[in-house]
């Protein structure tokens, strides 16, 4: 469960700039889209680690709510699963440059940042994935 800042959050960054899957969060009902994303982090993460990724990692909080809403109403093909990292990726980066001018070291950071996630999420998300289009398909959440 995140936090209903972080919501507002993404939302806001979905009316302003161009992120990739926004549509998905705008359509959520807000407390469910609050009750199924987790944060920055692998749900299996205590939620006071995740809690400690979303703080030291702001510019990846938009891009993981609409990442984790990917991965909960996903086709659950391969070809999903990678769109939805890439996603991951890009939309970080795209909150990056608008959070940090371009002389700012911590946009070129966010940018590194987003492309190691990603590679994480491409080689450890697979089951995380399935376990969510399993969630919804069992009416959790």
């Amino acid at each position: 469960m995140i936090e209903r800042q972080h919501y507002n959050i993404a939302v806001r960054d979905c009316l302003t700039f161009p992120i990739r899957g926004g549509d998905i969060l705008l359509k959520e009902d807000p407390d469910r889209a609050i009750e199924i994303c987790n944060g920055v982090g692998p749900e299996s993460f205590p939620s006071s680690l995740r809690s400690m990724i979303d703080l030291t990692h702001p510019y990846m909080i938009t891009a993981s709510i609409i990442h984790d809403l990917r991965y909960y109403y996903g086709k659950g093909t391969v070809f999903d699963f990678i769109d939805s990292n890439l996603d991951f990726m890009n939309n970080t980066i795209v909150v990056s440059y608008n959070m940090y001018g371009r002389l700012n070291p911590m946009r070129y950071l966010a940018r590194r940042r987003a492309r190691q996630f990603r590679e994480l999420l491409d080689r450890f998300g697979w089951d995380a994935y399935v376990a969510a289009i399993m969630e919804r398909k069992n009416g959790q959440h």
